[in-house]
């Protein structure tokens, strides 16, 4: 089975959020890093992440979506 994954990184020193697709199974479209210049406050940064889940069924589906709040010391 393939090593499919999304990496997601924050480097404090350089106050940058990174997400990659490189590895996801997309594609086309957005196969390179994206980054984003995010500064922290008092140490901690706040994002607001949207996820795209793409699948298919023959049946009911049910989806559970949970907020998480991380804390990385």
């Amino acid at each position: 089975m393939e090593n499919i994954y999304t990496e997601i990184c924050y480097e404090p020193n350089k106050q940058q959020f990174m997400i990659d697709h490189t590895y996801s199974g997309i594609e086309r479209d957005i196969l390179c890093p994206c980054l984003a210049k995010v500064e922290s406050y008092n140490g901690k940064i706040k994002l607001r992440i949207l996820l795209e889940i793409a699948f298919t069924s023959k049946g009911k589906v049910i989806a559970n979506i949970i907020k998480c709040d991380i804390e990385v010391k």
